[in-house]
């Protein structure tokens, strides 16, 4: 993990420079499609915006398997192994 180095306390900071995780999550949620409008099986996009953590991909795999959803993720990225391990969990315990 990188770590920062304050220099100086005195120096000022401008409100636009500094991410605000609340609302950032807000936006990200916000913007994501409702499930009705998701593409079928098989046709699924990558996702755009996908889960803030690895577990989150993992719980959207067991989910997508019960929903007959194709997986959304690119290929050989981190959320579609995880997405993939998932699928299969519900797969091999009959969810």
């Amino acid at each position: 993990m990188n770590t920062v180095e304050v220099l100086s306390c005195t120096e000022r900071i401008d409100p636009l420079e500094v991410i605000d995780g609340a609302s950032l999550i807000r936006r990200l949620v916000s913007s994501r499609r409702p499930a009705a409008a998701r593409e079928t099986v098989r046709e699924a996009a990558c996702v755009d915006n996908p889960p803030l953590t690895l577990y989150g991909a993992f719980r959207q795999g067991v989910a997508d398997y019960a929903a007959h959803r194709a997986n959304p993720y690119r290929g050989g990225s981190r959320f579609w192994v995880l997405w993939e391990e998932g699928r299969l969990e519900a797969e091999t315990s009959g969810r």
